[in-house]
């Protein structure tokens, strides 16, 4: 499950693909119809066409058809999926750096029905071992923060610029069984009618092996 969106072989890369914002809506709306800069693309569960017949749409269609996600799918492959996400999401742009803990928000409201878990400031409490493997690109600046930040420094929400993952390291975990857990953890919401917004003064207490 190689997700993408914007990155798909064979289209002209487009500046509204740069713009977070934009990733929610592209995943989350069933039919897209997309003016570029020199071709109209069309995209929709059934497929992806242009007004060229060289070029595919940059777009992916609705979220269950784009991921491929159903309900036999295991923990390890959502945990893949959401893990390509958030690379994708990352590498977008913001006006807001504050935006960052928001502007993936709906796509998260989706990605909670597939994986009943607890949402922990961009990241799942089933998925949490794997995903706080996460790291700054080595094209990514650190940028210092205020204190106010929506967001504990163990999410990758709390950094600016784009992250990875090691590819090899995380499917490699994949196939261990964890080696820390989750003892107590403490979401704050900045505003309680965004369960998957910002936080503040939260925090989380793990068990794990000292090596």
């Amino acid at each position: 499950m190689d997700f993408q969106p914007g990155m798909l072989s064979g289209h002209l890369p487009e500046p509204i693909e740069s713009r977070a914002w934009i990733l929610q809506e592209q995943i989350m709306s069933h039919r897209i119809l997309s003016y570029g800069t020199k071709v109209t693309y069309w995209t929709c569960k059934a497929g992806n066409e242009s007004d060229s017949t060289d070029l595919r749409s940059p777009f992916g269609s609705s979220l269950p058809h784009t991921l491929g996600i159903a309900s036999k799918n295991t923990i390890g492959d959502l945990t893949l999926t959401w893990v390509n996400i958030i690379e994708n999401y990352t590498k977008r742009s913001l006006s807001l750096r504050k935006d960052r803990v928001y502007a993936i928000s709906a796509v998260a409201h989706e990605f909670n029905k597939l994986t009943n878990s607890r949402y922990l400031a961009g990241m799942w409490e089933s998925m949490f071992p794997v995903t706080l493997l996460w790291r700054l690109a080595p094209d990514a600046q650190l940028q210092p923060r205020s204190r106010d930040y929506p967001a504990p420094t163990w999410s990758w929400m709390s950094v600016h610029g784009s992250v990875i993952f090691p590819d090899d390291v995380v499917r490699g975990c994949l196939h261990f069984e964890p080696v820390i857990g989750i003892m107590e953890s403490q979401m704050n919401l900045v505003f309680e009618s965004a369960k998957y917004g910002g936080t503040r003064d939260s925090y989380l207490k793990i068990r794990g092996r000292l090596l």
